[in-house]
């Protein structure tokens, strides 16, 4: 073997590894929060949570990551990230599981029958999304031919700049030494051009000195009971039918689970998109229905929450990665499946040092989004990222609130909290939809497409009159959701009126507006 071939397979395993490292990084991210959530919030003990919920989301999590490691090798392709899917966790979890809860909590009920109803509703949530979603993708085709690469690519860029970019970058701030000096290796080597740091992959040498560094600051490590054990698993389906005949999951399935379906299924495509932008030609119904099937695998098995491809394929790209890092990756978790790791893992690796390899991905995603796009369309671009910003914000605001306020929510304190950010809440909800919709229109009328803009415009009109944008509900206190027929008929009324605009001053293109520099 040449030395031009050996130093090409050793930069070839490097990114896979920084690959790995990322994504490992990501999902132990929303494995923190998943415990967080279940066990603070929720109350689920610590068995059924490890032993059951865990096991059954970290299956469907290897699953995927063996698929699509497949999927890429047949199209000699860069592998999808996959993962854990934030919008479902939090989605299932404060709008389904936690009003389920509070309700039975209310009620009276012993406490191990709450912890076991919220589970089978959980299942069934998790469950219905996975069907929805491959129910979208048999469609998925026709929304990649309709919809401009700006529509599909745009949202996705808005998740990197703020979800990605702000929310990690803060992580980073919120430990400066374990935070900041992983970011500053990372930020340096990459722009430097390097692949490793001597021997060692930019983004494990990163993650390592940020776990060196907890270690030397922080306490002594607890980790009493959180050695391996065998958790087989199994098929819950008895729990699962309980679920679904739940009132209080048959309550929740259009106003909350109906579009946080079609979130991840239009997620799921426009990363498709992405992979086909950066070279990658993954097919998208394939992808979308198995992503939807992979799912209910984890449903199944226990789990409460959604897995999907993640955000971020142009910067596991740029790492280097191909697909042995997702292979790799899957047997990560399934080795945290069957030995229950996840927790030890959980206690022992600060996410905050990995947080600065997502913000580099997360600049990445911008990047490749501004390459990806003729330049014209940047400034369609920029106005619908602002969706995405101010949902970002109303999520910190909420939080804050949550645990600043003085009353119950829907109190008088609530109440001042959700009247003062009313309209960035508004902005925010359905960001996804929002951002695909304006960046269509806008780029339909860049093109002296007039009638089409008009018809993306009017399509705004019909998901906002569905409850899928603009229709929030904030600190408990509604702002206009798909029940409160007044606002969904004002917004509705408003992207009409768009419409009739975008065809008057659409149907005759006016000279572009030049920079005179001042």
């Amino acid at each position: 073997m040449t030395a031009a071939a050996t130093a090409e397979r050793r930069n070839a395993l490097a990114g896979d590894i920084d690959g790995f490292v990322a994504l490992f990084v990501d999902n132990l991210v929303q494995v923190l929060l998943l415990l967080a959530l279940c066990s603070e919030r929720l109350g689920l003990p610590t068995p059924l949570l490890h032993g059951r919920v865990v096991v059954g989301v970290l299956l469907s999590v290897a699953a995927g990551n063996f698929y699509f490691a497949w999927a890429a090798r047949r199209v000699d392709g860069v592998a999808p990230p996959y993962g854990i899917s934030t919008v479902s966790l939090f989605g299932n979890g404060l709008l389904v599981l936690l009003p389920a809860a509070q309700a039975l909590r209310d009620a009276g009920v012993d406490a191990a029958v709450i912890a076991r109803e919220v589970w089978g509703i959980g299942m069934a949530a998790a469950f219905t999304h996975g069907v929805l979603v491959a129910l979208f993708g048999l469609v998925a085709p026709l929304l990649q031919r309709l919809a401009p690469r700006v529509a599909l690519l745009t949202p996705l860029a808005g998740i990197g700049l703020a979800f990605l970019g702000v929310d990690f970058l803060a992580r980073c701030f919120s430990r400066p030494w374990v935070g900041l000096v992983p970011l500053t290796i990372i930020v340096i080597a990459k722009l430097a051009g390097r692949r490793s740091l001597g021997p060692v992959p930019v983004a494990l040498g990163a993650l390592t000195a940020g776990s060196l560094i907890a270690v030397w600051q922080g306490p002594a490590l607890t980790v009493a009971g959180l050695g391996p054990s065998l958790s087989l698993p199994l098929p819950y389906l008895g729990e699962l039918m309980g679920g679904l005949a739940s009132p209080y999951f048959q309550a929740a399935l259009l106003p909350v689970l109906v579009p946080l379906a079609l979130t991840n299924a239009l997620g799921t495509a426009q990363n498709l998109e992405a992979a086909r932008a950066a070279g990658d030609a993954l097919d998208v119904r394939s992808g979308v229905v198995a992503n939807g099937l992979l799912t209910m695998l984890g449903a199944v098995f226990g789990g409460c929450v959604a897995t999907t491809i993640y955000v971020g394929h142009a910067g596991f790209k740029e790492l280097g990665a191909r697909r042995r890092y997702s292979a790799a990756h899957g047997v990560a978790m399934l080795s945290a499946t069957l030995f229950g790791l996840a927790p030890l893992v959980a206690a022992v690796v600060p996410a905050e040092a990995g947080a600065g390899i997502l913000v580099w991905i997360g600049v990445a995603v911008l990047n490749h989004t501004l390459a990806s796009i003729p330049a014209k369309e940047w400034p369609v671009m920029l106005l619908a990222l602002l969706p995405a910003v101010a949902r970002w914000a109303c999520g910190q605001v909420q939080e804050a609130a949550r645990l600043a306020a003085v009353t119950a929510p829907g109190g008088a304190a609530w109440q001042a909290v959700a009247e003062r950010f009313h309209g960035l809440a508004t902005l925010g909800e359905g960001f996804m939809l929002t951002g695909m919709v304006w960046a269509a229109a806008g780029a339909a009328v860049q093109a002296g497409r007039s009638r089409r803009a008009a018809g993306w415009l009017l399509s705004g009109a019909g998901l906002s009159l569905a409850g899928l944008m603009h229709g929030p509900s904030f600190a408990g206190v509604s702002l206009g959701s798909a029940t409160d027929l007044d606002s969904a008929l004002g917004w509705g009324l408003g992207y009409s009126v768009a419409a009739g605009i975008a065809l008057v001053l659409g149907s005759r293109r006016l000279p572009a507006m030049e920079n005179s520099g001042g």
